[in-house]
């Protein structure tokens, strides 16, 4: 599951900077996707992390 998230990230970013190289007009939106996408990620491990830990605790 985590593999998924880490490979749509990874694609998505390729994504906003190809696309911000090629749209200036648009340069503000794509960095705020951007932004949104690393925190969308820290998130994401955050959350598997934790559900390790607790796991590995109530075990």
């Amino acid at each position: 599951m985590i593999g998924i998230i880490r490979t749509g990230v990874i694609l998505r970013f390729i994504i906003c900077m190809i696309t911000m190289q090629k749209a200036d007009d648009e340069m503000e939106m794509i960095k705020k996707r951007t932004i949104n996408l690393i925190v969308f990620y820290i998130i994401a491990e955050s959350i598997f992390q934790v559900k390790d830990i607790l796991f590995y605790y109530f075990k």
